[in-house]
């Protein structure tokens, strides 16, 4: 399996996954304005992946923004981590939050009641 990169914009996340090493990140803004088209390759990739997964996958969080309809798409990717988790290789989502930016907090904590996996809220100066 190859890894999968889809570089960011001014709106839209970059997504990186490495089959490989597990490493997968989501970084930046998240509103575009066909949030599908954006989050639907990456959301099959998972899919995909989930056959044969890496012993250990970690999924980082790194958005200064996001709106709702990413919430939706981001849900589904969670959900699919979740399955991997459920056939017993170990999932860890790493959700950062600059210090003061409540709103990504809050929505990390949404997520965290959400899923199974190990979730981990980490506080950062910046991003």
């Amino acid at each position: 399996m190859e890894k999968f990169y889809q570089k960011g914009t001014k709106y839209e996340p970059e997504i990186s996954l490495n089959p490989i090493s597990g490493n997968f990140r989501i970084k930046g803004t998240s509103m575009p304005e066909n949030t599908v088209k954006t989050y639907h390759p990456a959301l099959e990739w998972i899919t995909l992946y989930k056959k044969n997964p890496a012993p250990q996958t970690n999924l980082t969080f790194e958005l200064d923004y996001i709106n709702t309809a990413s919430s939706k798409m981001i849900h589904e990717i969670l959900r699919v981590l979740d399955d991997i988790a459920n056939k017993g290789n170990s999932v860890k989502i790493i959700w950062h939050y600059h210090f003061a930016d409540t709103d990504i907090l809050d929505i990390g904590e949404e997520f965290k009641d959400f899923v199974k996996s190990d979730f981990v809220l980490q506080k950062i100066d910046e991003i």
